[in-house]
């Protein structure tokens, strides 16, 4: 094992942040700092670590890595407001972070485990969003404090994900990434040539599977799937939102940049656009299951 020093900022809040692991490699050592803090964006410093050599004096700092900050309730609560309305500044998101790292961070370690296609870093991100925006609005104070109404929730979301990622409709006797390999070999290879009618129903038949069938989708396939919907302008007719709409389009249209690039463009945080791109994907294929699932279809084309 070698020692490797990872310095960054993450994706999620743009912390700096400075680690020293051991590792087999530089990649190794990516992903140990990812499952720890979060992704880093692109351009992070990777290198070996050497041992001091005698008679050199140590250098004199402060510590990079702090002890997240104790919050109440009520300030919890009111960050999470501020996120949900898409009005949350980078301290706003450094603070919320760095508060529900360590217990997210654990219940990643107990209960998301082997998931090649969903790494951990993605799912801490994933996570942080879902306790701003779904798990606390949920959350009744007349019920007990809120920090073991999040772990339960939190435990929970990550129990029923990894069995559909690992198992088809709970059957574990069909596992679900074997069913995701045949089904994206099967939706991989449309044709380009072929109409705008016939790629509209494509979209929807896909879409179908998609909720139906339980299947998650990799980058690439996702990139396809939603950057078909733009190339149509079916996310128009979808979406009623202006910020899912934008987001959708920005991230998996013709000129397509990754959400760090977009929010930076647009003034904003990464995080506001990752949560306005996953309500968005969520609310198109809400929209194609309510519309298309049953024997009367509403048309949007």
């Amino acid at each position: 094992m070698t020692q490797y020093t990872v310095s960054g900022k993450t994706v999620f809040s743009g912390k700096q942040i400075k680690e020293i692991v051991d590792a087999k490699s530089e990649k190794d050592a990516l992903r140990i700092v990812n499952d720890m803090h979060g992704k880093l964006q692109k351009g992070c410093e990777i290198y070996k670590e050497s041992l001091w050599e005698p008679g050199l004096e140590y250098p004199v700092g402060s510590l990079e890595t702090k002890i997240p900050e104790i919050l109440t309730d009520d300030e919890v609560m009111r960050i999470a407001e501020l996120i949900q309305d898409g009005d949350a500044s980078s301290d706003d998101y450094k603070l919320f972070s760095s508060y529900f790292r360590p217990m997210v961070s654990a219940a990643i370690r107990d209960f998301w485990n082997n998931i090649s296609d969903d790494p951990s870093s993605d799912k801490q991100n994933e996570l942080f969003a879902k306790i701003a925006t779904e798990f606390i609005p949920r959350y009744d104070p007349n019920r007990g404090s809120l920090r073991p109404f999040i772990k339960q929730n939190v435990a929970n979301f990550l129990r029923k994900g990894w069995s559909r990622k690992t198992y088809v409709n709970g059957d574990k006797t069909r596992p679900r990434e074997e069913m995701r390999r045949e089904f994206i070999r099967s939706t991989h290879t449309y044709i380009e040539s072929r109409s705008r009618d016939e790629k509209k129903e494509f979209v929807i038949s896909t879409g179908l599977r998609i909720i139906t069938e339980g299947i998650s989708l990799d980058r690439k396939a996702k990139k396809e799937f939603y950057g078909l919907i733009v190339e149509l302008g079916l996310h128009n007719a979808f979406l009623t939102k202006e910020k899912q709409i934008d987001a959708i389009e920005a991230c998996y249209g013709l000129e397509a940049k990754n959400e760090w690039e977009v929010a930076k463009d647009r003034g904003v945080t990464q995080q506001t656009i990752h949560i306005n791109k996953r309500r968005g994907e969520d609310n198109i294929l809400k929209y194609i299951h309510k519309n298309f699932s049953g024997s009367e279809k509403t048309s949007v084309f």
